[in-house]
């Protein structure tokens, strides 16, 4: 064998047995993420509890919920005279407990149900992929950072901001009714 043939041989024998030894690496995928509208929804007909009880029955939820309330605001619809007056009271309460007026819309509706005055905050929940736990020996094989990525988007106050909105036919979320009895 002549000499040029003998070293592109060996040229392309050492080519491909370095890259055979090559890791392969996958591109890293941002994290799968769903931010889901909640709804909470209080409704009540005042001929069926009393007025007084009614807003007990306000005041309690609305404490238990309170970051809810104070942060992401309240829509407060009213279907009669008495629904009006509580929903007027509701607000006033609230404005005196430090919650934004901008954040408190009271409305006039008709109302299912023969119900008087119905009570509206909403929230955004994140969803996010399971994470599988890295195996060791497969590293660059799978999404790494998922804890991290997934940790960031739970602790965030408002996630509904970090994403664009989408259009109305898009629009999905989950309603939770607070039952009343």
């Amino acid at each position: 064998m002549n000499k040029p043939l003998k070293k592109s041989l060996l040229i392309a024998v050492a080519a491909m047995g370095l890259s055979a030894c090559a890791e392969v690496i996958t591109l890293r995928e941002g994290s799968s993420v769903q931010v889901v509208p909640m709804t909470y929804t209080w409704a009540v007909s005042l001929d069926s509890k009393g007025t007084n009880q009614a807003q007990q029955e306000i005041e309690k939820i609305m404490s238990n919920n309170w970051p809810l309330v104070a942060n992401k605001g309240v829509s407060i619809s009213w279907a009669t005279s008495a629904g009006k007056k509580l929903a007027d009271a509701i607000e006033q309460a609230l404005i005196q407990q430090g919650v934004d007026g901008n954040n408190v819309t009271v409305t006039q509706e008709t109302l299912p149900y023969s119900q008087d005055i119905r009570v509206q905050f909403n929230e955004a929940q994140v969803v996010t992929q399971s994470c599988t736990p890295v195996v060791i020996g497969s590293f660059g094989k799978k999404h790494g950072g998922c804890y991290a990525e997934n940790a960031r988007w739970h602790s965030m106050v408002n996630p509904e901001n970090m994403i664009a909105a989408p259009a109305a036919s898009e629009s999905v979320g989950g309603t939770v009714q607070i039952a009343t009895e």
